[in-house]
């Protein structure tokens, strides 16, 4: 058929399958655009989208031509199909969220075939129909019964915190009970909690990382250079021998000898590439995990912080630089503390336990729960700023006041140097 006027939405079940990563969308619409239109039409359900929903949203940017096709089975088989044929791996949350979709199929097919007068041996009992369903996804009853709360909340928003992994299932679950005006509040907080304090922990944008890439292929370059070397002088060397050579059957050795050292060198600069290459690999995945770690224990902070209703301005923490040789130790360190109270003129903050903190060189960063503030210390000391190791992205906030107050602190210690 041709292609239809009105815009295709994407249904329910397909919503709970994970989208491809953003270079397999961008290959998509690559193809898509370079082909002038979609071979394959667009499989629907119920009149939206299930299959190819990608290249959909291709066409309708390009404005190209696609064509539609019905999927003529049941939406028990239309899930199964799905699982079968979709190619991203399936999370936890995914797993979790169509076991409860299936949970609630099972449990119609069993009452229409109990209605039915069915005997019993061909379908799935009603109260057999949450255990099923967490068989086939492989996993536990009670996450499918914490989804399905999740899936009846009816919530775009909260299914979307969920399958982004922004939000555990638990807490998901949890916050299913509020009522629906409530849900969209708490929903938009978590969004908006999170998006302030992640961006200074994007793994794509860690200095540390894009450092130790620097590395990576300056000893590539370097071990490239090393072998070209050995070429050259291998090549110089066969040249002066072949041209001492009086015939044809003299110089084929010599060439036969040289081919084969040329491998050899070309074969061992092969191996130190690839022995490199697997040592980033694995530095790399060290930092990504590190990194990763800490960016599930912030998430984790901001789910705390919204589903506690904890949003009060009077809940206001601090998270500042302190210097240790107070303590005899001459290092920098980010720590935290609940506001006592804040002087506007002399803009300083005095703290709970006494210390008072200049508010343009030593504080970070005002949080509203200690459970933020607790992440953010964490992630910046396990950042190592005080061995100049600056991992954020240079003009990001934290940098500049690790600047001014490093720069205080080595004022500071050399003024107690002078003192001993």
């Amino acid at each position: 058929m041709g292609k239809p006027q009105i815009k295709l939405e994407l249904h329910p079940i397909a919503k709970l399958f994970p989208v491809p990563d953003s270079e397999t969308l961008d290959i998509i619409r690559k193809r898509i655009f370079q082909a002038g239109k979609l071979k394959s039409p667009v499989v629907l359900f119920e009149g939206k989208v299930v299959k190819r929903w990608p290249e959909y949203c291709a066409c309708q940017e390009f404005d190209l031509p696609f064509t539609t096709t019905e999927y003529t089975g049941t939406a028990e088989e239309l899930v199964e199909h799905l699982l079968q044929t979709h190619s991203v791996q399936l999370g936890k949350a995914h797993r979790a969220l169509i076991g409860a979709c299936l949970k609630k199929l099972y449990r119609e097919k069993s009452k229409a075939n109990q209605s039915a007068g069915g005997s019993g041996q061909t379908f799935i009992p009603k109260y057999h129909a949450r255990d099923a369903a967490a068989e086939k996804m492989k996993i536990s009853s009670r996450l499918i019964a914490e989804a399905e709360r999740i899936l009846d909340a009816g919530n775009e928003k909260l299914i979307e915190l969920t399958l982004n992994g922004t939000l555990s299932i638990s807490k998901a679950a949890k916050m299913a009970k509020e009522r629906s005006y409530v849900l969209d509040t708490l929903a938009g907080l978590t969004d908006e909690a999170l998006s302030q304090h992640l961006p200074t922990l994007d793994t794509n944008k860690l200095q540390a990382e894009d450092e130790l890439r620097e590395k990576y292929d300056a000893e590539v370059r370097y071990i490239k250079q090393v072998y070209k070397d050995k070429r050259q002088v291998l090549n110089q060397d066969m040249r002066r021998r072949l041209s001492l050579t009086d015939t044809p059957e003299e110089e084929a050795p010599l060439r036969e000898e040289k081919a084969t050292k040329r491998r050899s060198i070309t074969e061992l600069q092969n191996i130190r590439l690839e022995q490199l290459r697997l040592r980033y690999e694995k530095k790399r995945t060290t930092l990504l995990k590190n990194n990763a770690k800490i960016i599930r224990t912030l998430r984790k902070a901001c789910q705390a912080e919204v589903v506690s209703h904890s949003l009060e301005e009077e809940a206001q923490y601090l998270v500042y630089m302190r210097w240790d040789y107070e303590l005899g130790k001459l290092t920098l360190q980010a720590a935290w503390d609940s506001i006592q109270r804040f002087d506007e003129k002399e803009k300083v903050y005095t703290l709970k336990s006494g210390r008072q903190v200049l508010a343009e060189t030593e504080v970070i960063t005002i949080t509203h729960t200690a459970e933020i503030a607790k992440a953010t210390t964490n992630a910046i000391n396990r950042k190592k700023f005080c061995s100049g190791q600056k991992v954020l992205r240079p003009d990001s906030y934290i940098p500049r006041v690790f600047d001014r107050v490093g720069a205080r602190f080595m004022e500071k210690s050399k003024e107690i140097g002078k003192g001993i």
